[in-house]
């Protein structure tokens, strides 16, 4: 065996083990095991109004989440994969209604960062005045405006639909808080970069199914 020979397979040897390296599955960069399992959430009457499940459809490989509201119809489902090249854990998730995104996880600690882009179409006039006149109907019909603030009220609900974004970032972190709760928060990205809690974040507390 010549020299030549050696040095080939030498370096062939170390092309592979560096390939070995670097090829990592979903379970190698998404820790989060914590999420496996069934999450309910209550309203205040105690009555379950969603079910949220994580796991594996090839295990280490790919993940799922499926959403249920309270009668079992399934509102969204999600496939959570890894992109080989950049080592990204992506989100896909498609809703009832036909909505679709892509996204991002990130693990941090005993929380996931959700990051996901979304666009939509600029509403017509035509819309937004059918979705002011609806919305204005029903906060009259609940008794939450007077009869006398409708027309200021609509004049309102107008302006925001004009004023509203048609592409944006929506942010979550699932919080670990307990053994068998799970916290979900939506956040904001700050003027730094990071994602972080403002005045218009909300919470939802889920318990895990036994």
């Amino acid at each position: 065996m010549n020299k030549i020979t050696i040095i080939a397979l030498a370096l062939g040897l170390i092309f592979n083990v560096q390939a070995q390296q670097k090829s990592k599955n979903l379970s190698d960069v998404f820790k989060a095991d914590w999420l496996i399992g069934s999450w309910e959430r209550k309203d205040d009457k105690g009555k379950v109004v969603k079910t949220v499940t994580f796991g594996w459809k090839i295990k280490d490989v790919l993940m799922f989440k499926e959403s249920k509201s309270s009668t079992g119809e399934i509102g969204s489902f999600s496939l959570i994969s890894l992109e080989k090249k950049t080592n990204d854990v992506l989100y896909h998730s498609f809703h009832s209604d036909g909505y679709a995104s892509v996204g991002k996880l990130k693990t941090i600690g005993n929380e996931v960062l959700r990051t996901a882009e979304w666009s939509t179409t600029k509403l017509t006039a035509k819309e937004m005045e059918v979705m002011a006149e609806t919305y204005s109907g029903e906060q009259l019909a609940a008794g939450k405006i007077k009869k006398e603030e409708l027309k200021k009220f609509k004049t309102q609900v107008m302006q925001d639909l004009k004023n509203r974004k048609t592409s944006g970032t929506n942010a979550f972190i699932w919080k670990k808080s307990e053994d068998d709760k799970m916290v979900s928060t939506q956040v904001f990205k700050n003027d730094s970069g990071n994602y972080v809690e403002t005045k218009d974040s909300w919470s939802e507390i889920s318990t895990r199914v036994q």
